[in-house]
């Protein structure tokens, strides 16, 4: 899903004017909330993680065309320096705000949810 809305943002462009409340939508989901299940997910906890990993998706996808500058190329421009008076909380950050919309940042951010997901939904109460 990451991967089909960096390379057709047009994509996004639809899911977030139009309802997915389609029969295609509903198929989708009912096939995760089935795989879900059979890995040992609640019902609950399968929605969930669903809900979790498609926001999560979808969000870093519209951090990555809203907050990164491109040039026309399609290479990330290099953020400003960012004086430390005025942000000192970033400071020594230039790199990490340049280089966080990758692939690899994606995998990482998904992982933790995964790992998350499945602690909290495989956990017996």
């Amino acid at each position: 899903m990451h991967r089909t809305l960096l390379d057709h943002p047009g994509v996004l462009d639809i899911l977030l004017v139009m309802p997915s409340s389609s029969l295609a939508a509903y198929r989708a989901l009912d096939r995760l909330m089935g795989a879900l299940s059979g890995a040992g997910f609640s019902c609950d906890a399968a929605f969930l993680a669903v809900l979790t990993l498609e926001n999560y998706t979808l969000g870093f996808a519209i951090q990555q065309r809203t907050r990164v500058r491109r040039d026309r190329a399609g290479k990330t421009v290099v953020q400003p320096e960012l004086p430390p008076d005025e942000f000192p909380n970033l400071d020594g950050t230039t790199t990490i705000l340049t280089e966080w919309a990758s692939d690899e940042w994606f995998w990482a951010g998904l992982r933790r949810q995964i790992d998350g997901l499945a602690r909290e939904s495989l956990t017996p109460n």
